[in-house]
């Protein structure tokens, strides 16, 4: 069956995730090194530091970074832009990498809101070369966004195409997706290796990432023209975050609340006054 390739305005490849580790003392050592000094980068930028436990590894956490020790093992995991930027720094110093994602984003335009309906029902029609066609889901949120989940959750590979633009609230319905493999156990530390080793590993990581859709779903993106700029992505801030909570579940609540006349009743409840004013009645 012939793939069908889109277009999109624009479009950037990455890396989204990586959990590496290192058991030897001395390479241990260096991979708890790049760890610490990307939780002292998040530390300039006002984002401290909590307590981290998986898997049994115990250490510290920040926006996508987190860095934990069991015995003499070291684990780091990175994601979202701390993955993208630093990836390479966790594979050079690791011995092993447990799972990697590697994703591109594409910019539509005009929208296609309903391109992850139309990747669920492409799975059902291929015939693949060996074994049985993919197991594949389609979710819809109550914000209208949808994602094909493509393979078993647990397998070696694992696929997904989700509607990023509603997931992070900042663009409308179809304009924003992310094509998005999960690669674990031997598939993952191999794939990674190979890529640290290439000059330029974002022509390698989208044609993995098209490839792999390609042969699965029968629809993949299409090969950035030349010049088009890539479509940046960032994942917000812990600050930013509560900034954004703020506006959408505070804000409503305190408006309210200063329609009725209560303004220093608000500035005393939130801190900002000193002691509450006494009613002059």
């Amino acid at each position: 069956m012939r793939t069908r390739t889109i277009n999109f305005k624009s479009q950037l490849a990455r890396v989204d995730w990586l959990t590496c580790t290192a058991n030897s003392p001395a390479a241990a050592k260096i991979l708890w090194d790049v760890g610490h000094s990307l939780l002292d980068t998040r530390k300039r930028k006002d984002e401290n530091a909590s307590r981290w436990h998986v898997h049994g590894y115990s250490g510290w956490k920040s926006t996508g970074v987190g860095i934990g020790a069991r015995g003499l093992s070291t684990m780091l995991q990175l994601s979202g832009e701390e993955a993208r930027d630093h990836w390479q720094h966790g594979v050079r110093a690791c011995e092993n990498v447990s799972r990697l994602d590697l994703a591109i984003d594409s910019e539509a335009d005009p929208p296609m809101p309903r391109l992850a309906g139309e990747l669920y029902r492409k799975v059902h029609t291929i015939t693949p070369k060996t074994g049985r066609p993919p197991c594949s889901r389609l979710a819809v949120g109550s914000d209208g966004g949808a994602t094909c989940y493509v393979g078993a959750r647990v397998s070696e590979q694992f696929g997904r195409l989700y509607d990023k633009g509603i997931e992070q609230k900042t663009q409308p319905k179809g304009h924003w997706w992310r094509w998005e493999v999960e690669v674990k156990g031997d598939a993952a530390r191999s794939l990674a290796m190979a890529l640290e080793g290439i000059p330029e590993p974002g022509m390698a990581i989208a044609a993995h990432v098209r490839q792999w859709f390609a042969d699965r779903c029968a629809i993949a993106p299409a090969g950035a023209a030349a010049g088009v700029k890539c479509f940046e992505t960032r994942e917000p801030s812990t600050n930013e975050r509560r900034l954004a909570w703020l506006s959408s579940s505070v804000r409503p609540t305190v408006r309210m609340l200063l329609d009725a006349g209560l303004r220093d009743e608000v500035l005393f409840s939130l801190g900002l006054l000193p002691e509450k004013r006494s009613d002059p009645s």
